[in-house]
């Protein structure tokens, strides 16, 4: 018998005449409320159906987007897709650098507390700028993943 079957058939019982007795030998019926009370204190020492539990949706993960650039070289970017304060982490060249991230326009901006590294992101493509290590900035396009069996 489930939980709930048997509260409603504890409710028939109570409901359908429940009587206390006086001294007097005459039965006094409990009413609605007190058939109600009786139901409520059961019902809240059961534990909760699992098929009422709500399920928690899943939160997103950082993730890392790698980057091919003109000279062959890849760039990878760790964020959180969703805390856009939260600092993001731009490697290149064996070089892992902090960086904040902003939104501007279409794309984002991320740049190092020293300001010697600069990240412009906007779709498909990126430009880094890399103060004594490339003389000019460097254009980088988004790595598309190798799909098995195609």
């Amino acid at each position: 018998m489930t939980a709930i079957a048997w509260i409603r058939r504890l409710a028939r019982g109570i409901h359908a005449g429940a009587k206390k007795s006086c001294g007097d030998g005459r039965g006094v019926r409990v009413g609605h409320m007190g058939s109600l009370a009786v139901l409520m204190t059961v019902a809240a020492a059961l534990p909760c159906s699992d098929s009422y539990a709500q399920t928690r949706l899943p939160q997103p993960k950082p993730i890392t987007r790698e980057w091919i650039c003109d000279n062959g070289r890849t760039v990878s970017v760790n964020y959180h897709p969703r805390r856009i304060n939260e600092p993001a982490w731009l490697t290149y060249l064996g070089n892992r650098i902090e960086v904040a991230r902003t939104r501007v326009d279409a794309g984002i901006v991320a740049t190092s507390a020293d300001g010697k590294v600069n990240w412009h992101e906007k779709g498909k493509s990126a430009d880094l700028e890399f103060a004594g290590l490339l003389d000019q900035p460097l254009h980088c396009e988004l790595k598309t993943p190798n799909k098995p069996g195609k």
